[in-house]
């Protein structure tokens, strides 16, 4: 007798990831095409960079103050690996959620990278 197993997971929209960020995501993985917010989901996407990049987005989302978000990226090659600075702000004076981040990538081989990643968190809400 053969058991399946389906697992499904449904998730409702996210406002606070920026709709143009999401291409972050997908070159995350890709030696093709690193960029300061590359690391963002993936510490080890710093080792492929090879010049200082930079970065700063912003957006806000229906033109509502509420949904107004801020990000910021740097990545700096060094001899022993790269570093990576990243910062975001979500929200406003009613709830604000704001991440800051540190990351170190580097290359232990030609198809192997690792990296890690230390992100601070806070969440503001009034009332």
């Amino acid at each position: 007798m053969a058991t399946c197993c389906c697992l499904l997971a449904a998730r409702g929209q996210n406002s606070r990831t920026a709709a143009s960020l999401v291409y972050s995501s997908v070159n995350t993985y890709s030696s093709q095409f690193n960029d300061a917010f590359s690391f963002r989901n993936n510490a080890a996407a710093l080792a492929g960079t090879k010049t200082f990049s930079a970065g700063v987005f912003s957006e806000r989302r229906f033109l509502l103050q509420e949904l107004t978000s801020y990000t910021f990226a740097a990545a700096l090659p060094t001899s022993s690996g790269s570093f990576g600075l990243r910062g975001s702000m979500f929200g406003n004076a009613l709830f604000r959620e704001t991440v800051l981040g540190f990351g170190y990538g580097r290359k232990l081989g030609e198809k192997l990278s690792v990296g890690l990643a230390f992100d601070y968190l806070s969440m503001n809400a009034s009332g």
